[in-house]
């Protein structure tokens, strides 16, 4: 099994992409006492473009994966408990 098989396979076991987006909202929630988290909001968080997300989730884009590592390594943020 060639290297890009291996990875495809492990991206095949990550949480969906409404999973991972609501472990985000849970975490900057916590951090900010509670209050409401929205798309818009993790948008910011990811540095995604404005209504990115809506079209990330909808077509459920593996980029996802690539802007939640990209936070992770930002924020010092544990990959695994977003992921899987």
């Amino acid at each position: 099994m060639s290297n890009r098989s291996k990875a495809m396979k492990a991206v095949d076991e990550f949480a969906s992409h409404d999973e991972i987006i609501d472990r985000i909202k849970d975490i900057v929630s916590r951090n900010n006492g509670g209050r409401m988290v929205f798309d818009a909001d993790i948008e910011g968080i990811l540095r995604l473009p404005k209504n990115h997300l809506g079209c990330v989730k909808k077509r459920v884009q593996k980029t996802l994966y690539i802007d939640v590592l990209k936070l992770c390594a930002r924020t010092g943020l544990d990959p695994m408990k977003l992921l899987f």
